[in-house]
Parts: C-alpha cells; sequence; structure tokens
C-alpha cells in the first residue's frame, strides 16, 4: 500500500481493520525522510506484528527501475527494527 509520503495514517487505519496480519515491511526511499519515517513508523506499529525494512540500494525504488537492477538485488537487506520477532 501508497503512504502517499511518509505519514503513518495510511498503515495504522489499515492495520486497525485487518488484525490477522503479522508481517509488515517497510519500502520506503533511501534517504534521510526516509530513513527516519520507518523507524517512527515501526515504533507505532502494534508489538504483535513483525516488521521489516527494504532499504533500496538507490535513492529510491524508480531510480533501482530505470538503472534495470534485478529485482532481487534492489534491496540491500531486510531489518528488523525494535524488539519485534
Amino acid at each position: 500500500m501508497s503512504l502517499s509520503g511518509v505519514s503513518e495514517r495510511a498503515l495504522m487505519q489499515y492495520l486497525a481493520g485487518h488484525k490477522n496480519i503479522r508481517k509488515i515491511y517497510l519500502c520506503l526511499d533511501n534517504d534521510t525522510a526516509g530513513n527516519a519515517a520507518c523507524e517512527n513508523l515501526a515504533e507505532k506499529i502494534p508489538n504483535d506484528k513483525v516488521v521489516m525494512r527494504l532499504r533500496p540500494v538507490k535513492k529510491d525504488w524508480n531510480e533501482c527501475l530505470t538503472a534495470e537492477i534485478d529485482r532481487k538485488n534492489m534491496a540491500e537487506k531486510e531489518v528488523c527494527f525494535g524488539n519485534k520477532n
């Protein structure tokens, strides 16, 4: 789902209506705003969810696509935030 920027509003509303979701991948830009938003979002997501981060190897996902990076190599790594298991 698109967050339309870095606001948590859409995600929190979606999670409130879909209690069965257990794993969330945050795929925001690899810049100051995107990195800060990922940390902020991860802290606000309920502790019963697993929160992973896919960080693009370029500044954002569009730059990865235009550079024709294979999708398997677009993300540097997955990072688990906080005390999520």
